[in-house]
C-alpha cells in the first residue's frame, strides 16, 4: 500500500543549481540518497531511540529508517557534485526518497543558536512548528497561495540571516533525488510517505 502526503510548499526548487551532496548508501536493496550536509535525517541509536542528525554528521554503521518501517545500515558515504536542488516541505515534515525516510528540514534560521546549546537534534521539530502558518495557509487558501506565503517567510528569514552575517550564501539545505518535479505537482502535490 502506498501513502502519499501533500507538499505544501517548496523552500527551493532549482534543477540547474550545482552543489556538493552527501551520498549515503545502505545495505538494504542497494539504496542511495543524496542530500546537502545540513539536511536532517532521522537515525536510530543503539537504544533504538530516534534522533535527527545532519547528513554531514552521518557515519558508516549508523541506522536510518526505510519507508516500509524497517531499518537499514549506512554502508558507505561519499561527497559528490551534482545539479538539482529541491527542498519540498510535506505536512508531516518527513519525506521519502528512494525508499529512505528523511526530514523535510535543513539548515535555517536557528541553527547557530541550537548548535551552541547542543540542541541541534530538535531543529526539525522546531522548524516544523515555525512553518505552521504556511501549513494553515495551505489548508485555508490552497497550494498556490500557501507556497507564496511560505516562500516569503523563508526568504525574509534568509535575508535576516544574510544581513546579520554579511555572507551572500544560501542558508537552507536541499534534497536531491532521482525523482523529477513534474507538472503533476503544480495543482496539489503529493509525496510518497511509504511504499
Amino acid at each position: 500500500m502506498r501513502i502519499y502526503e501533500d507538499i505544501y510548499m517548496f523552500g527551493h526548487q532549482d534543477p540547474l543549481a550545482q552543489a556538493v551532496f552527501v551520498q549515503i548508501q545502505l545495505n538494504a536493496r542497494n539504496l542511495t540518497l543524496e542530500l546537502t550536509s545540513d539536511h536532517f535525517m532521522p537515525t536510530l541509536g543503539q537504544s533504538g531511540k530516534e534522533a535527527y542528525l545532519r547528513a554531514g554528521k552521518l557515519q558508516v554503521g549508523m541506522k536510518v529508517l526505510l519507508s516500509d518501517g524497517t531499518v537499514s545500515e549506512i554502508t558507505r558515504i561519499n561527497r559528490i557534485h551534482k545539479s538539482g536542488l529541491f527542498n519540498p516541505y510535506t505536512l508531516s515534515g518527513r519525506i521519502v526518497v528512494n525508499s529512505i525516510v528523511a526530514s523535510s528540514h535543513s539548515g535555517f534560521l536557528l541553527d547557530s543558536v541550537f548548535d551552541w546549546m547542543g540542541l541541534d537534534a530538535y531543529l526539525p521539530i522546531t522548524y516544523q512548528t515555525l512553518f505552521a502558518p504556511a501549513r494553515l495557509a495551505y489548508f485555508l487558501l490552497g497550494k498556490t497561495k500557501a507556497d507564496i506565503i511560505g516562500r516569503f517567510l523563508v526568504n525574509k528569514a534568509n535575508a535576516m540571516i544574510l544581513q546579520g552575517s554579511g555572507k551572500a550564501s544560501q542558508v537552507s539545505g536541499y534534497v536531491s533525488s532521482n525523482w523529477a518535479i513534474s507538472s503533476y505537482f503544480a495543482e496539489k502535490p503529493k509525496f510518497l510517505l511509504s511504499g
